[in-house]
């Protein structure tokens, strides 16, 4: 298993998409889309959401099943769409 302390940061503009290939050598039987201690995303710089592997919220992106997913032949396309329910639920990140 692959073990790191990397960090990606990805910024999206509204409106925008970011198209990721993984190969899926780690894939999971427990439905995981990748593997992570955890995921953060901000909405600009003003609120925050925050999801571990065993979070069972619908919307939590590690999880396969939070995607729209489409087999074509052997590939899996997987597609990830922020909702305003993911801003509305997000934390108002808390200035230090």
């Amino acid at each position: 298993m692959y073990q790191g302390n990397d960090v990606y940061n990805f910024e999206l503009p509204k409106r925008d998409s970011l198209v990721q290939e993984i190969e899926l050598v780690f894939g999971s039987s427990e439905g995981l889309i990748l593997y992570a201690d955890s995921i953060k995303i901000e909405f600009d710089d003003l609120k925050e959401i925050k999801y571990l592997p065993s979070d069972e919220s619908y919307r939590n992106l590690l999880h396969l099943q939070s995607y729209d997913n489409k087999k074509i032949g052997d590939v899996l396309i997987t597609r990830y769409s922020f909702l305003e329910e993911d801003y509305q639920n997000a934390e108002v990140i808390e200035e230090d």
